[in-house]
């Protein structure tokens, strides 16, 4: 196998993953299917699987605690192991890159993709031991996948000593720039309002930040009166958002395909407290819409694209203050959504990167002739 081609010897690997939602498992899905559809023999580990074709589906039950469950998902992974026989295992997120190192403790190649660091979904005392294990994971990590530059720099920067490369999310296929007449046609079809919108698109968490969105947009419409954000997604911290949201607040609830909404939109607002390079990010810019975000891990896109505005995290008037000059048109979005499209089809692009991370795959399986 090569570089060039990483599927130039036919490998068996296994993906493993915990979440149920959002861009992990969609992320994950997505490399397994297009690793299957170029002869790898690939096999999925999750909770809920689906048939997929050329990729070979296993239950794993797991839960997102990684102070649950561990020593029986560590049980069902061992004698998923035994009976697959993989060259390679994927652990995508944290819990799976939990359970998949302790279990074969480089036994393995093993190749790990945070997704997002585990220690910044912490409180900040909880976070040196959180970067303490990575720490002590890494000696059984043959490789780490970071999607992202940012995510790269914040584990290099802690010291997480197992080899860390760049594969950068990819655009996922299907997305496409949204001209103005898809604009109106989206809304109508939505039904959404008239005036300036914004839309905020993600699971509704804590993580997403939709909670310092909605403290920000009475700021927002006291500048711009007709001002509306539809807020996409579902999650766990929905009653509670809904519970404190004022006027200009929508809820359109979970999405299976968000392209309308971004259609309809001027501005695609993400708010989060972390990432690790943000799908929902990504498509917002391939459809040619200005983003605000926050200064998260990923938005380094934004700023390299000067597709929109990057703002700090948690931080309500920040945030209005780059929405307010969006919607009311003194900036030029239809630009910076030009800028960001262009630089996500050049950068993001999905056979690129999907085959890049077969790369760091088809490197790790040559260290298992030498364990």
């Amino acid at each position: 196998m090569t570089a060039a081609d990483p599927f130039s010897e036919r490998l068996r690997v296994l993906h493993v993953w915990q979440p149920l939602e959002a861009g992990v498992p969609r992320y994950a899905w997505a490399a397994a299917q297009f690793q299957g559809d170029h002869g790898w023999d690939v096999h999925v580990a999750c909770p809920n699987p689906e048939p997929h074709h050329d990729v070979t589906t296993h239950v794993w039950s797991s839960e997102r605690n990684p102070a649950k469950g561990l020593r029986r998902e560590s049980t069902r992974l061992r004698n998923l192991v035994a009976g697959i026989r993989p060259d390679v295992v994927v652990a995508h997120s944290a819990k799976a890159g939990l359970v998949v190192r302790v279990t074969l403790r480089g036994a393995l190649p093993t190749v790990y993709v945070p997704h997002a660091w585990p220690h910044l979904a912490l409180a900040r005392p909880a976070q040196p031991a959180a970067v303490a294990w990575e720490r002590v994971a890494a000696r059984w990590t043959t490789a780490i996948v970071a999607v992202g530059d940012g995510e790269a720099e914040e584990g290099r920067r802690r010291s997480i000593a197992a080899p860390i490369t760049v594969v950068h999310n990819p655009v996922p296929p299907g997305w496409a720039p949204a001209s103005a007449a898809d604009r109106g046609r989206a809304r109508r079809d939505l039904a959404l309002p008239h005036g300036p919108i914004a839309v905020c698109i993600g699971r509704v968490s804590r993580q997403k930040g939709q909670d310092i969105l909605v403290a920000a947009w009475p700021a927002v419409r006291a500048e711009v009166r007709d001002a509306t954000v539809v807020m996409v997604g579902d999650g766990p911290d929905l009653p509670q958002i809904e519970a404190v949201a004022g006027p200009g607040v929508l809820f359109a609830g979970a999405s299976t395909d968000p392209r309308p909404y971004l259609a309809a939109c001027d501005v695609a607002v993400l708010p989060s407290r972390w990432e690790g390079l943000s799908l929902a990010m990504l498509e917002a810019m391939a459809s040619a819409r200005s983003v605000v975000v926050t200064d998260v891990s990923g938005s380094e896109v934004v700023g390299a694209a000067a597709g929109g505005a990057v703002v700090p995290v948690a931080d309500p008037e920040a945030l209005a203050a780059a929405i307010v000059p969006r919607l009311s048109g003194r900036i030029d979005i239809e630009a910076e959504g030009r800028r960001g499209a262009a630089f996500v089809a050049q950068f993001h692009e999905f056979d690129t990167e999907m085959t890049a991370f077969a790369a760091v795959i088809a490197e790790a399986a040559t260290t298992r002739s030498e364990m």
